[in-house]
């Protein structure tokens, strides 16, 4: 380790780079891109007490629903998160040692995609539901989901739809309630929107 005060660089600087596929510890590297097409993959933090002002940055760069947990070690945090995933391609956190526990840069868990099935619930019926896209992402312990969708739907104009969401989140159902029915003149109606 050396310090130099008042550095400046007029060119391009070079970061250490390791691409992984399984579960690994991270070391003196700075970024680490990770594969998980074979199957989850945990990224340890080495303990941010013995490298403060450490940065580490990490990226899930397949397409797989397969998510990356980044775990610290111990009881350390991140941000007070004890873990954070990146469950969809492209995500990336970007993380420093505060010399205790790991604060966080920058933090985007990527959208992950899945197919939800629909439940009509109350006095609504539908003959189908078709769905346009369904996407999901996590900020910190929270999970934004997004769903759209059209259908036949018969019944009152008041009614809850009940779609299933991805088993790793929970609950494992949201509810998408009333007001999304929108008639097209041809006395079909459908449902659109976001949960």
């Amino acid at each position: 380790n050396f310090s130099v005060e008042g550095l400046v660089v007029n060119k391009s600087l070079t970061q250490k780079l390791v691409s992984k596929t399984a579960t690994y510890t991270a070391a003196d590297e700075s970024v680490i891109l990770v594969d998980s097409t074979s199957g989850v993959v945990t990224i340890n933090l080495p303990t941010a007490a013995s490298i403060a002002g450490r940065i580490y940055t990490i990226k899930k760069i397949d397409s797989s629903v397969n998510k990356v947990t980044i775990d610290p070690s111990g009881s350390e945090t991140m941000d007070g998160e004890t873990t954070l995933e990146l469950i969809g391609q492209y995500g990336v956190i970007k993380l420093i040692s505060g010399g205790t526990n790991w604060a966080v840069l920058e933090y985007d868990s990527g959208w992950a995609s899945w197919v939800p099935t629909y439940t009509a619930r109350d006095s609504m019926t539908f003959t189908s539901v078709t769905t346009v896209h369904a996407h999901y992402k996590r900020v910190r312990n929270q999970a934004h989901i997004q769903i759209e969708s059209y259908g036949t739907l018969g019944g009152t104009a008041s009614f809850d739809i009940y779609a299933t969401i991805p088993s790793l989140i929970t609950p494992t159902e949201a509810t998408y309630t009333g007001g999304g029915v929108v008639g097209d003149g041809n006395g079909v109606n459908h449902i659109s929107g976001v949960l």
